[in-house]
């Protein structure tokens, strides 16, 4: 099942959860393991009208690993929140060899 952020929230609301917050490589890694390959939204979010990042609820940004060349709008597209392996999704559902795909990745 594919879900739009706000769909994702809402649903770790219903659950009384929330989306990821990411402090350290370890907890990258931990996160990166749950998902496996597919995308999953991370609960950050670009500060309005700025190039900050913020983590939903308001706390600063302390760690990142964004991949090479993010946030980067690619494609008129406007990033404004977070996923991790989307290169992962893309490739499983449009087959290898595309190459835009890496790029679009927020996180890695």
């Amino acid at each position: 099942h594919r879900a739009s952020f706000d769909d994702a929230e809402l649903m770790c609301r219903a659950a009384e959860g929330a989306l990821v917050t990411i402090s350290s490589v370890e907890e990258q890694r931990f996160v990166r393991d749950l998902c496996g390959e597919h995308m999953c939204w991370l609960g950050m979010e670009q500060v309005v009208r700025s190039r900050r990042w913020r983590w939903l609820g308001g706390g600063e940004v302390g760690y990142h690993n964004w991949a090479k060349g993010e946030p980067n709008n690619h494609g008129s597209a406007v990033d404004n929140r977070v996923v991790m392996n989307l290169h992962l999704a893309l490739r499983r559902r449009f087959g290898t060899g595309l190459e835009g795909a890496k790029r679009s990745a927020r996180v890695t």
